[in-house]
C-alpha cells in the first residue's frame, strides 16, 4: 500500500484489516467525503512493511475453501419471546446464547452514544441485548480482530457476527496470525444489502429529531409493524417513541432506495458461494409462497449451513428453536437479500443526492430532490472510442421519471484521429450546455456524471438560465448538479489555438478580414478554423442537409486552402437532442455550436464567434418584436442575445470573443468588399429548396442573398460578384425583393439596417412606402406582374423621347400597372381593341401612327399581332418596341 496521508482505494471497503495488521499503529480508519469508513496512513508511523496491502480482502481474494457451494438451507424459529425482540427469527439469540453459556464470547454491532455502530464483546447474555435487531448503517470492526485473536489465544470459543465484507477481513486477520483453522471461532456472515454511511444517519437523527435528544433506534421494531423490512421505532428522553411511517420518512427511503449505500457494495464479491461464513443468517423473504405456516408469528430467519464445523454446532442448538426445517436452498434465493445474486444497482442519483448534501441541503431535502417528484435528466460514462480514422467522445444520457424519452440513448462529438488533442473525454462543458437546455425545457434537474469549468457552471446556473427564459418563457429554471471541477491538470500546456468557424458568410468574413488579414499580434490572430456538422447547414429532417454540408466542405477546403489556413472538421449527433420540437430551429443552431465549442478546450485557448448583430442593433432596437418566437412570443434567435451569453459561456480556460458586434451588417458588408478574397467565395445562404447542383452556391433568392446583394448593390460593387450570385436573378427580381424588404423592415433588424443604409446612400432603386403599397395592390390583380417590373425600368432608362403605349390588351394592363407603380408616365395610349374599332386592325394603327408620328417618338406595343403590322410600315423601326419580346430577353 503506498504510503500517503490518505488512501483514496476504490476497492476498499472499510473492514478495518489492515488498521489491526499494521504493527506500529500507523494506520486509523477515518471517514471519506461521503461517511464511509476508509484506511489512513500516518507517515511518520510507516515503516513500508507490507502488511496492510499484503493481506487486504478488498485486492486478494479470502478463499472459503472448506465451505460448500450448495449449502443446507434451513428456516429457523426461536420462541416468540425471543422473536419479539429480534429482527427475524431470533437465531442470533439463540446461537450467542449457546457460545456465552460454553465459555465463550460473542461479537456484534451495538449503538453507542453518539449512534455510531461498532463491534464489541460481550461475555454476558445481558450484554448481547443492544447487538439484537439489525443496525442499518456500516458499523466499525475497531480492535475486534486483535480482540479475537486474543481470546482464542486463552483458548476461549468466539462467535463473530458480521458483514460478509467484515467477515472476510477478519479471516484475512487471523491468517496473518495463523489462527485461520482454529476451530473454536464461529463466523456468522449476515444477509447483506449494502452498508450505508452512519454520517448520514447520525445527519439525519440530528434535523429530525435532534441527535442529543435520541435515547434508541430500533430498526425492525416488529411492536411497531410486526416482522417487516419497514418497521422503525425511535425513543427519545421525553420518554415518547416515534414511529416513523416508511413512505414519508427519509431515511427509510434513502436506505431502500440505495441513496446511502457505499458505492462498492454494488460490485461486492463477497456475496456468492462459496460464502465467507461458517454460517450465513438473514430474513428468510417470501417463505410463505413456498409455506404459508412459515408466516406465522414474528418473523422467520434463513441459516446456511457453510461448513462441516458449523454442521456440528447446528446439532448442539437446533432443540433450543422452537421451529427448524430443512427448505431446498432455492427458496431464499432471489428475495431482495443478496444470497447468490447480485445486488440491485445504487440509485441512478445517488451522486447528485452526495452533492445536495455536500452544498449543506438538509438530509430530508436532499432525499426529496433525489427521489421524490422531481425528475432528472442524466449524462454520464464519457468516454473515448475509436473507429477507423475518427475518434468521438460519447457519454450515454438517460431520463428518470417522466415519460417522455429522449431522442437517442448517448450523444457524441467526433473529430479526424490527427486531430485528436480538440477532444477530451475529461472535459465536459459542451455536455453542460446541452443538458441545462434540455432540463430546462422539461423542467427537470440534471445531473453531469463528470468534470466542468466552475467558472461556466457557476454563470449557467445563476446568469444564463434566466437570459434563456427571457428569451423563451416557456423553459424552466432547474438545479445542475456535476462530479466536480476542472483544474489546470486537466488541460495542455501547448494549447496555442485560436480559432474561428469556417464558414464564409458575411459575418465570418468580417472577422477574418480582422483578425486574420490585418491582425498582427499573434496572441490574437486566428490560426484555425472549424466546421461544425451540427445542424446549423439546416434542418436534419432535409434530405438535403448532408449533400449541402458536402459541397460547402469542399467550398471551405479550396478557399481556406488558398489563405493556407487548416481546417478541423467536427461531426455530433446533437441535432437529434435540440432540433426537433424543443427548440426553434434558430435557437437549437445555437445552442450545438457552444456544445461543439466548448468540447474544442483541450486544444483551443481563444475563439472567435461572429455575431449576427451589433451592440447598435441592441441598443436601438430592443424593444422591437422581431423575429416572433412560436411558443414564447419572444426571438427565435439567441443571435439577440449573445452580447450577453458569449461573456458568460467563458471558461477560466477558453477566451470566447463575440468578434463583429461593434459593426451593423452592412458596415461588414463595405469592408469585406475591399477583400477580392470574397468575391470567389462569399457564400451567404442555405438553399433548402435546391434539388440538383451545386448546394454550396448562393442560391440568390432567399432573404440573406437578397439584403446581401442589395447592400452590394447599394455600394457599387456588386457585380464584382457574378461568380457567387446569379446577377440576372438578382436584377430580374429587384423590385419585388426591395418591397418585400421595404414591408418587413420593422420585423427584422438586418433588413432594416440595409433599407436605411440605401436611404443614406440616396439609392433610388428604394421604393416609397406608397410604391409599395401600389405594388402590393396590383400584384393581387396580376400574379405576373414580377417579371414586367424590371424590363420596363430598363425600356425606360434606354430610350429618351415621347413615349406612346399602343395597345391595352392584357399585355399592355399589365404595363400601364407597372407604370402606376413605377411612378412612370407615357405621352400617350392608344386602343387597338378591334371589336371596339371595327376596321382592319393594322391599317387603323399605321392611319394612327401618321397622325401622331413625330421624330422622336417612342412606341411601346403590347401584343404579338400589332407589332408585325406596324413595322412593316413604318420608316424608323427602332422606334417601335415590342414589349413582349422585352419580357422574354
Amino acid at each position: 500500500m503506498t504510503i500517503e496521508n490518505t488512501i483514496y482505494n476504490s476497492l476498499c471497503f472499510g473492514c478495518g484489516c489492515c488498521m489491526n495488521l499494521c504493527p506500529t499503529g500507523a494506520i486509523h480508519m477515518e471517514y471519506d467525503g461521503c461517511g464511509y469508513l476508509k484506511p489512513v496512513i500516518k507517515k511518520e508511523k510507516c515503516i513500508e512493511c507490507g502488511k496492510c496491502s499484503s493481506e487486504c480482502p478488498a485486492v486478494h481474494n479470502i478463499l472459503s475453501e472448506k465451505n460448500e457451494k450448495q449449502p443446507e438451507c434451513y428456516a429457523v424459529q426461536a420462541r416468540e419471546d425471543i422473536r419479539i425482540r429480534s429482527s427475524s427469527g431470533g437465531f442470533f439469540t439463540v446461537m450467542a446464547e449457546h457460545i456465552i453459556d460454553n465459555g465463550g464470547c460473542v461479537y456484534g454491532a451495538v449503538w453507542r452514544e453518539d449512534f455510531q455502530c461498532e463491534i464489541v464483546e460481550a461475555s454476558q447474555k445481558s450484554e448481547l441485548i443492544p447487538m439484537r435487531l439489525s443496525k442499518y448503517v456500516q458499523s466499525k470492526t475497531g480492535n475486534s480482530f486483535k480482540s479475537v485473536e486474543k481470546r482464542l489465544n486463552e483458548k476461549r470459543c468466539v462467535a463473530y457476527f458480521g458483514l460478509p465484507c467484515q467477515i472476510a477481513g477478519l479471516k484475512a486477520y487471523l491468517k496473518s496470525r495463523g489462527l485461520d483453522k482454529n476451530e473454536q471461532i464461529l463466523l456468522i456472515d449476515l444477509v447483506c444489502f449494502g452498508a450505508p454511511s452512519d454520517v448520514y444517519f447520525r445527519k439525519y437523527l440530528d434535523e429530525e429529531y435532534g441527535i442529543l435528544n435520541v435515547v434508541n433506534v430500533k430498526f425492525r421494531d416488529k411492536l411497531t409493524h410486526g416482522w417487516s423490512p419497514y418497521s422503525y421505532s425511535i425513543e427519545l428522553k421525553d420518554g415518547s417513541i416515534i414511529k416513523p411511517d416508511a413512505k414519508n420518512d427519509p431515511y427509510q427511503r434513502a436506505f431502500h432506495g440505495a441513496l446511502v449505500r457505499n458505492e462498492i457494495c454494488e460490485n461486492c464479491k463477497f456475496y456468492t458461494f462459496p460464502r465467507q461464513g461458517d454460517y450465513t443468517i438473514g430474513d428468510f423473504w417470501g417463505i410463505q409462497e413456498n409455506d404459508s405456516s412459515w408466516l406465522k408469528g414474528n418473523g422467520t430467519s434463513v441459516v446456511l449451513i457453510n461448513n462441516d464445523k458449523a454442521k456440528t454446532v447446528f446439532k448442539e442448538i437446533v432443540k433450543k428453536f422452537y421451529r427448524c426445517e430443512q427448505v431446498p436452498l432455492e427458496w431464499c434465493m432471489d428475495r431482495g437479500n443478496r444470497i447468490g445474486s447480485e445486488a440491485r444497482s445504487g440509485h441512478i442519483r445517488k451522486k447528485y443526492f452526495d452533492q445536495m448534501i455536500s452544498e449543506g441541503r438538509s438530509f430530508r431535502e436532499s432525499v426529496e430532490r433525489a427521489m421524490g417528484s422531481i425528475q432528472m435528466i442524466e449524462f454520464s460514462n464519457f468516454r473515448k472510442e475509436y473507429d477507423g480514422n475518427s475518434v468521438k467522445v460519447v457519454c450515454d444520457t438517460s431520463m428518470f421519471g417522466v415519460s417522455e424519452v429522449l431522442p437517442a440513448s448517448n450523444l457524441w462529438i467526433s473529430t479526424d484521429i490527427n486531430n485528436e488533442k480538440f477532444l477530451n473525454e475529461h472535459i465536459c462543458d459542451g455536455y453542460l450546455i446541452v443538458g441545462m437546455a434540455f432540463g430546462m425545457y422539461y423542467a427537470l434537474d440534471v445531473k453531469i456524471q463528470g468534470k466542468v469549468s466552475k467558472k461556466l457552471y457557476y454563470n449557467l446556473v445563476n446568469y444564463v438560465q434566466q437570459i434563456m427564459i427571457n428569451h423563451d418563457p416557456g423553459l424552466h429554471r432547474i438545479n445542475i448538479v456535476v462530479d466536480g471541477f476542472l483544474t489546470d491538470d486537466d488541460f495542455n500546456n501547448d494549447r496555442d489555438v485560436i480559432g474561428a468557424p469556417c464558414s464564409l458568410g458575411v459575418d465570418n468574413l468580417s472577422t477574418l478580414y480582422d483578425r486574420w488579414l490585418n491582425e498582427d499580434d499573434e496572441e490574437y490572430k486566428i490560426n484555425r478554423v472549424f466546421s461544425f456538422n451540427c445542424g446549423t447547414n439546416g434542418p436534419w429532417e432535409d434530405d438535403n442537409t448532408s449533400k449541402l454540408y458536402s459541397d460547402r466542405k469542399k467550398l471551405w477546403e479550396k478557399g481556406f486552402g488558398e489563405l493556407g489556413i487548416g481546417i478541423v472538421h467536427i461531426d455530433t449527433n446533437i441535432h437529434q437532442y435540440l432540433h426537433s420540437k424543443m427548440f426553434a430551429y434558430n435557437d437549437a443552431m445555437y445552442l450545438s455550436r457552444y456544445f461543439c465549442i466548448l468540447n474544442m478546450q483541450s486544444g483551443v485557448k481563444r475563439y472567435y464567434l461572429p455575431s449576427e448583430f451589433s451592440y447598435w442593433d441592441l441598443m436601438n432596437y430592443g424593444e422591437l418584436p422581431f423575429r416572433p418566437n412560436v411558443r414564447g412570443e419572444k426571438l427565435t434567435s439567441y443571435g439577440w442575445e449573445e452580447p450577453f451569453l458569449v461573456p458568460l459561456l467563458e471558461t477560466e480556460h477558453m477566451n470566447l470573443v463575440l468578434d463583429g458586434a461593434q459593426y451593423q451588417r452592412t458596415e461588414k458588408t463595405e469592408r469585406i468588399a475591399d477583400w477580392n478574397f470574397s468575391y470567389k467565395y462569399l457564400n451567404v445562404c442555405t438553399p433548402r429548396n435546391q434539388l440538383e447542383g451545386d448546394f454550396s452556391r448562393n442560391c440568390s433568392m432567399c432573404i440573406k442573398c437578397t439584403y446581401t446583394m442589395f447592400c452590394l448593390d447599394v455600394i457599387g460593387k456588386l457585380d464584382l460578384y457574378k461568380d457567387v450570385f446569379d446577377l440576372k436573378k438578382y436584377y430580374a427580381n429587384r423590385f419585388r425583393n426591395i418591397c418585400e424588404m421595404v414591408s418587413k423592415k420593422n420585423d427584422d433588424v438586418l433588413i432594416r439596417d440595409v433599407i436605411d443604409y440605401a436611404i443614406k446612400k440616396d439609392a433610388t432603386m428604394v421604393p416609397s412606402e406608397r410604391q409599395v403599397r401600389k405594388y402590393y395592390f396590383y400584384k393581387w390583380r396580376f400574379p405576373n406582374l414580377d417579371q414586367y417590373i424590371y424590363p420596363i425600368q430598363e425600356l425606360f432608362k434606354k430610350y429618351e423621347g415621347r413615349r406612346i403605349l399602343w395597345g391595352t390588351g392584357m399585355i399592355g394592363a399589365h404595363v400601364m400597372a407597372v407604370l402606376d407603380v413605377l411612378d412612370l408616365k407615357v405621352d400617350a395610349v392608344v386602343d387597338t381593341d378591334i371589336t371596339k374599332q371595327g376596321k382592319n386592325i393594322s391599317g387603323y394603327i399605321i392611319q394612327n401612327y401618321q397622325e401622331i408620328k413625330s421624330d422622336n417618338d417612342i412606341i411601346f406595343v403590347c401584343g404579338i399581332n400589332i407589332f408585325d403590322g406596324i413595322v412593316c410600315n413604318i420608316e424608323r423601326k427602332d422606334h417601335c418596341i415590342d414589349v413582349y419580346r422585352a419580357l422574354h430577353n
